[in-house]
């Protein structure tokens, strides 16, 4: 079951480095400031995956470490790839 969003205030921010997201979901952000506050809002942070939105993109961060072997890059990719696809069908985004 996919998890809706609820009626909360976008942007508002609780005491602390963290804010409860549209999920009711306490996520660690660092502040914004200036003209692209706001803008962005964070989804989900799950093994190093980081996925946030805007009105028109779903955003997607994650570090890839470096490796001698070229399979292991394939190998850390699809991880990656089964983490994020894991978050779009869990999320109403």
């Amino acid at each position: 079951m996919p998890k809706t969003k609820e009626q909360m205030i976008p942007g508002k921010r609780y005491r602390g480095y963290g804010f409860i997201n549209e999920y009711k979901e306490f996520c660690f952000e660092p502040e914004q400031t200036g003209a692209h506050e706001g803008r962005e809002k964070s989804v989900c942070v799950r093994n190093g995956v980081r996925v946030s939105q805007t009105q028109k993109l779903i955003i997607v961060k994650f570090n890839l470490e470096k490796q001698d072997d070229k399979s292991a890059y394939i190998k850390r990719l699809v991880q990656i790839y089964n983490t994020i696809s894991k978050i779009i069908r869990e999320y109403e985004i």
